[in-house]
């Protein structure tokens, strides 16, 4: 493949590329900077088809390592990693890669790249800063079990012999280094990051994710429904926690619909919690390629995550005229919901979720105020101020 010319070709290093958030982000920025004149690529490990990866013109061309398997036959991680960093430096230098995009998780290896090539770093971290450690010591498991086990185990081995902090704060520090920007997703993030690793940040962005409008607000009623979208895993969405309030509420809001959309490891439990509760008007709808839909006809996206980068479904739902619900777990969720277009429960108390889901369900005025509002936030996640802040950033580098 011929290299394209300086400055205006973007590869994106992820490891597996699913069909997650951060992936949608890629894709995203992909396209946008496709328009702007960039080659874009994805290196990665593992990944799943895309269908708007399969036209004639792809806004990403994916390059998948066939070195994914190493662990498998013998080599340790150390070997693996090597490998595929190996694989990062010849796609680089073969496709005349001027600009990395790291894209969060962290690789341990990066130093390589950049002894080799002349290419540009770009740490983009998706995440809250230091979950490795905080969910660690957080005692947020629900059963009393788990809590009481949690608190005997983890939270001495942090702050005690800080086990958890000596893994992960010299890996932020070392990315850090490494990397010529340090992109994250809230302001509230990059004052944790220098508070915490003691660094200057002149290196860190705030660039919030953008999010192109679902549209839709406005076109015929909407449905009495309350809408969930997205992963369901137990360590960071937690989706229980939606069903337990739901369990509360739903003899009391007749008429209305609990639709969760999405896949993942929980969702069996979640579907034998419902069963086993008789949870009511409960629909489990699975991975859909295009949930549009779904934020046209619901009223309601809730969120009850533990930890929620940036929340980006819910920028997508109140394009469509959707109120967001959700626990103030992060700067993220809270630089999106603000009182006027949506509601903020404090983590990550169930019982006050489920008495303001309620009165809201019941209150349509508000929720049309609420909604018409949450339509205008939307609005500030728009595409071309964020790419501003990117071509910027580019043109800085």
């Amino acid at each position: 493949m011929e290299q394209q010319r300086a400055g205006k070709n973007i590869a994106f290093l992820h490891k597996e590329f699913f069909h997650g958030g951060t992936e949608k982000v890629t894709l995203n920025l992909s396209e946008e900077f496709s328009r702007r004149g960039f080659r874009c690529f994805a290196i990665c490990t593992e990944y799943q088809e895309w269908d708007c990866l399969a036209g004639s013109q792809p806004p990403l061309c994916l390059l998948p390592f066939s070195g994914s398997g190493l662990r498998n036959s013998g080599q340790g991680r150390g070997e693996e990693d090597r490998a595929y960093m190996q694989f990062v430096i010849e796609q680089v230098e073969r496709l005349g890669i001027d600009f990395l995009f790291v894209v969060y998780p962290f690789f341990d290896n990066l130093h390589l790249v950049r002894e080799a090539c002349p290419v540009k770093l770009v740490f983009v971290d998706h995440s809250v800063p230091f979950w490795q450690i905080d969910s660690r010591v957080g005692l947020r498991p629900v059963s009393w079990k788990k809590r009481l086990w949690k608190l005997v185990t983890a939270v001495p081995k942090e702050k005690i012999f800080h086990r958890y902090s000596r893994r992960w704060l010299p890996l932020y520090r070392y990315t850090y280094e490494v990397c010529d920007a340090y992109v994250v997703l809230a302001d509230a993030y990059r004052e944790q990051l220098c508070g915490r690793l003691g660094i200057d940040g002149k290196k860190i962005r705030t660039i919030a994710n953008f999010c192109k409008p679902v549209g839709g607000a406005g076109e015929g009623e909407k449905e009495s429904i309350v809408l969930y979208c997205g992963r369901m895993t137990y360590k960071d969405k937690r989706v229980d926690r939606l069903l337990r309030i739901w369990n509360r509420i739903w003899k009391e809001v007749p008429g209305w619909k609990l639709v969760l959309v999405g896949q993942g490891p929980e969702k069996g439990k979640l579907e034998r919690f419902a069963r086993s509760r008789k949870v009511g008007n409960v629909r489990f709808e699975g991975w859909q390629q295009d949930p549009a839909p779904f934020f046209r006809k619901a009223s309601v996206i809730c969120l009850v995550s533990t930890f929620e980068s940036f929340g980006l479904v819910l920028v997508e739902a109140m394009s469509a005229g959707c109120v967001p619900v959700a626990f103030d777990c992060s700067a993220g969720v809270s630089s999106i919901i603000r009182p006027d277009c949506g509601l903020l429960v404090r983590p990550f108390r169930e019982k006050e979720y489920a008495c303001r889901l309620k009165a809201l369900l019941k209150d349509a005025p508000l929720r049309e105020d609420l909604a018409r509002k949450a339509v205008e936030k939307a609005g500030c996640f728009a595409p071309e101020p964020v790419m501003e802040q990117w071509m910027a950033l580019l043109r800085e580098l």
